[in-house]
C-alpha cells in the first residue's frame, strides 16, 4: 500500500469549496484514482503525487481559506 496526494476539482462548489487536496491509502495510482473519482462524483483530477517517503505516523488538517 502506498500513499497519493490528489487535487481535486469540483464541478460546482460543496460545502463553499471549488476543490480539496486529499491523501489517499492505495495499492497503486489506478486505484486511488478509481477511489477518489468514486467519493466525488463529477470530480476533476488535477494532479496525482505518490509519497514515497511518507511516514506511518501522519497528522491530516482541512485547511480553509
Amino acid at each position: 500500500m502506498r500513499l497519493f496526494k490528489i487535487e481535486v476539482k469540483f464541478k460546482r462548489k460543496r460545502r463553499g469549496r471549488i476543490g480539496v487536496d486529499t491523501v489517499v491509502h492505495a495499492r497503486s495510482r489506478k486505484a486511488a484514482e478509481k477511489w477518489i473519482t468514486g467519493k466525488y462524483t463529477g470530480c476533476t483530477i488535477e494532479s496525482v503525487h505518490a509519497l514515497n517517503n511518507a511516514p506511518r505516523h501522519f497528522v491530516l488538517a482541512d485547511l480553509e481559506e
